[in-house]
């Protein structure tokens, strides 16, 4: 369930989180992001990028994502999935002019 800003709740978001901290570290690697995110091809998104979504928003500047910065991380991945989407008319996965 997600809240007005599309911030899913709590609950939700915690689930998500712990699937992705495979070590149980309570914080998320660069390389258990990576492996968590697809880009549309399943292929890995480039290590360059999900080292600067980490540095985005890690407030601890520990080179991971802790739980409390985990919703926001989130957030800014979906707006660009909605992005991308709203010009991705035909769903192929790529941006045709």
């Amino acid at each position: 369930m997600a809240n007005q800003c599309g911030i899913p709740d709590q609950q939700f978001l915690w689930d998500v989180f712990q699937r992705v901290d495979k070590d149980r570290s309570g914080h998320i690697s660069a390389d258990e992001l990576q492996i968590a995110l697809s880009n549309g091809t399943w292929s890995a998104f480039n290590p360059e990028t999900i080292r600067l979504m980490i540095g985005m928003f890690d407030r601890e500047n520990k080179g991971t994502v802790s739980f409390q910065d985990f919703g926001a991380l989130w957030k800014y991945v979906t707006d660009w999935q909605n992005c991308f989407r709203s010009f991705d008319r035909d769903n192929s996965g790529y941006l045709t002019i």
